[in-house]
């Protein structure tokens, strides 16, 4: 307020999360002394004189306002320091109540509602672009409307909100079995809204190993539908999802155990001999070695794609052959 504080007071909104209380006034907050210096006074006839500060009239017999020791009429006090009505753009004089919201004043009759017009006073409001208004008004211009019963979602309400929607709590249901989905976990299916239990119910695969069913991050193998954790090597219980496997009799392994339990071994390093890789091997007389392990029993050298003897297990070149 300019010039000062008045004994009329100040009426204040208070802005909430959502909206602005009912406006009060606040006589409290001025001082003892104040209600004393700024009294609305009537001057009684005496022969010393007494003037207005400002325009020097008599206020002889006439309502005047002390401000900080200091005597002016009404008229020059309100030319001088009332506040100006945002509604009006009148001054606020000394016998109206002056509102006031974020150092903006309003004559009691001018604090309304930007739309509707409705009064404000004792009434909670909202701001908007320097505007106020009613709770209404703001809620059905300003607000989200539910995506189910199409009302406004009033602020202060518990509001639910999925990709740019919104609904009441109590209007976010479980397409199936229409009970409120609130802060649970949910799965959008086509256009509705699934509760996860009805959802695993109705869409999911079950898991051929544990029967439960498959909400995200399942596997196929022959036709058939697993969890990445129940796909497991039938030997060793080793994870298979991501890795490379073979099966026997319908039966997944892992390479290693699939090697060990049924693989050929190579004479030459013991090891089991696969053809998961591509790798070449060669078969004599029911034996089998890795091609690079096809060697001349005396000199090592390599005898793949070439002739060879044998003397009793062993394989030689035939050099060494008929060195012996």
């Amino acid at each position: 307020m300019r010039g000062g504080k008045r004994l009329l007071g100040l009426i204040q909104g208070i802005f909430t999360p959502f909206f602005f209380p009912p406006a009060r006034l606040l006589l409290s907050n001025f001082p003892p002394h104040a209600l004393f210096d700024l009294q609305l006074r009537t001057t009684m006839s005496t022969s010393e004189r007494f003037d207005c500060h400002y325009c020097k009239d008599s206020l002889l017999g006439k309502k005047y306002i002390m401000k900080e020791d200091t005597q002016y009429c009404t008229k020059c006090y309100e030319n001088l320091f009332a506040n100006c009505c945002e509604g009006c753009s009148s001054p606020i004089g000394c016998n109206s109540k002056d509102l006031s919201y974020k150092d903006r004043h309003w004559h009691e009759q001018c604090f309304k509602c930007a739309k509707c017009s409705r009064s404000l006073v004792e009434k909670a409001f909202a701001a908007k672009d320097d505007l106020l208004l009613c709770t209404e008004c703001h809620a059905n211009d300003y607000s989200s409307k539910c995506s189910t019963c199409k009302k406004t979602v009033m602020p202060g309400s518990r509001k639910m909100e999925y990709k740019g929607n919104s609904w009441h709590e109590t209007c976010f249901l479980c397409h199936r079995c229409q009970q409120p989905i609130g802060t649970k976990s949910f799965i959008p299916k086509d256009t509705g809204y699934f509760c996860v239990p009805c959802f695993e119910k109705q869409f999911a695969y079950q898991c051929c190993a544990c029967k439960k069913a498959i909400t995200t991050g399942g596997v196929t193998y022959q036709d058939k539908p697993w969890h990445r954790e129940c796909f497991l090597c039938i030997s060793c219980r080793k994870q298979l999802s991501g890795q490379r496997f073979t099966s026997r009799e319908n039966y997944p392994y892992c390479l290693e155990c699939f090697s060990n339990l049924y693989a050929k071994k190579c004479v030459g390093c013991t090891k089991p001999i696969t053809s998961l890789a591509g790798a070449k091997y060669i078969s004599f007389e029911e034996r089998q070695w890795h091609s690079e392990c096809f060697t001349c029993m005396q000199c090592s050298v390599s005898l793949v794609g070439r002739g060879f003897l044998t003397q009793r297990d062993n394989i030689l070149c035939t050099d060494c052959g008929r060195e012996k």
